[in-house]
């Protein structure tokens, strides 16, 4: 991710999910490949907050091979499907403290695919 075109340092994402959520608002994602590049500016987030969040994935510090990655450090992406969609978050906090951000909604910026 990024903020006119420059790479967020890894400090970015080192806050709560509540905080880095609405930091995320307005920054371009960007997808890379062999067949092109893609991009959308972040327009809708969510944050779960983890251990005591319901709705998180890692509720409880329930730690299984899908959600390991939540406890890892900040800046990491996880990544799932759900109803044929796959689905974007981004790590938030610190390493053992199971937070992500859901990117919910881009709007495209370019493409050359």
């Amino acid at each position: 991710m990024t903020r006119e075109k420059n790479p967020l340092p890894i400090t970015f994402y080192q806050k709560t999910a509540l905080e880095l959520a609405p930091s995320l608002l307005g920054c371009l994602l960007v997808k890379e490949t062999d067949e092109g590049t893609a991009s959308g500016y972040i327009v809708e987030t969510e944050a779960y907050m983890g251990a005591g969040d319901r709705a998180a994935h890692s509720f409880n510090n329930r730690r299984t091979k899908r959600t390991e990655i939540m406890f890892a450090e900040a800046g990491r992406v996880y990544t799932y499907v759900m109803h044929t969609h796959t689905l974007l978050n981004v790590v938030a906090a610190e390493e053992d403290v199971p937070q992500a951000v859901l990117i919910r909604a881009i709007e495209p910026h370019e493409a050359s695919c």
